[in-house]
């Protein structure tokens, strides 16, 4: 993976013997590096090519708003470094030659975003993906995602919190059926709001919020659209587990693409969701996030979550099925 464009600023002359030398810091996609870089969870890869005047570099000192991160390929003149950051930030870099001469950093600022290439594709007959959830139904809390409806006249689940001790309360979940999104909980509250047009099978951006004040506010935005006022709820039980394309009840399954889901620890703001429906960006209140890196073709094992260290699991998935390269 690798991040998109950005020209770095000229590292200036530096004191020490021998004089200084020149050094560019940019963001490539390629500069013609043999050995595939596969490190770093977001793609990012900092290119530093060192033209040498009077300094021939020997070492490099290289960091990302404070942080030392891993060099991770060299192809002769140039080093790759994967940037673990999301979001905007700030690159310093030294040279130094054998004699002492450095070359230091004016800093370099760019926004680094997730690479997303894939969606997960569910059968609507058994797929479905889980994972703990750093979430909890006594904070507040927003999920945002890209979808795409494949099966329109089918009940079509986008996603449910549910508890792993409690496998038959499902405290939260939201459907789509007969053209209108269902918000359904297992204290029996139902609200739904017609949204025919996201039948069309094409990619539209959900994103669902939960304020946990006083009193508790729940709100519903489709391609960053509130459907309709804030309703309000109380869950009946905890939830553990976020699952992707599976609730409302037992048997019930989305024939449907996700790309980019994430969690988030805040109610995101309006402004924040008409952010995030730019692919990659980020809220920076994400405390789970899943960009769907994994290899086109990948119907199980694993899916990496970028943010924090709760990976989720493909189940049932068979091939055509499973991750593949279609995105909003």
């Amino acid at each position: 993976m690798s991040l998109g464009i950005g020209i770095g600023g000229m590292l200036g002359s530096g004191g020490g013997s021998g004089g200084g030398g020149t050094l560019t810091i940019g963001v490539f996609s390629d500069v013609g590096l043999t050995t595939p870089v596969t490190s770093g969870n977001y793609g990012a890869i900092v290119y530093i090519k060192a033209t040498p005047t009077d300094i021939v570099p020997t070492s490099y000192t290289f960091s990302i708003d404070g942080s030392n991160d891993k060099v991770v390929s060299q192809a002769g003149d140039t080093y790759a470094w994967t940037i673990d950051n999301i979001g905007v930030v700030s690159i310093t870099a030294r040279a130094t030659d054998g004699s002492g001469a450095t070359a230091n950093a004016t800093p370099f600022a760019f926004t680094s975003t997730l690479v997303i290439t894939n969606s997960v594709l569910f059968d609507g007959v058994n797929d479905y993906i889980v994972a703990h959830s750093q979430i909890q139904n006594t904070q507040s809390f927003s999920v945002s995602f890209w979808f795409k409806m494949n099966n329109p006249s089918a009940i079509t689940p986008l996603f449910s919190f549910k508890h792993y001790s409690t496998a038959g309360i499902i405290p939260l979940t939201v459907y789509y059926n007969s053209n209108a999104i269902y918000y359904l909980s297992a204290s029996g509250y139902n609200f739904n709001r017609n949204t025919a047009w996201v039948g069309d099978m094409l990619w539209h951006h959900f994103t669902f919020t939960y304020d946990s004040g006083t009193p508790k506010v729940m709100r519903i935005y489709v391609d960053g659209v509130e459907l309709t006022l804030p309703f309000s709820d109380t869950f009946t039980g905890l939830f553990d587990m976020v699952v992707l394309a599976s609730g409302y009840d037992t048997g019930r399954y989305g024939n449907i693409n996700i790309a980019d889901f994430s969690l988030h620890d805040s109610v995101l703001t309006p402004a924040e969701i008409t952010s995030m429906q730019t692919l990659g960006v980020t809220s920076g209140h994400e405390v789970q996030r899943y960009p769907f890196t994994e290899a086109a073709g990948t119907t199980t094992g694993s899916i990496v979550d970028v943010i924090g260290s709760q990976n989720a699991e493909l189940r049932n998935f068979v091939a055509p099925n499973g991750i593949v390269a279609d995105t909003p």
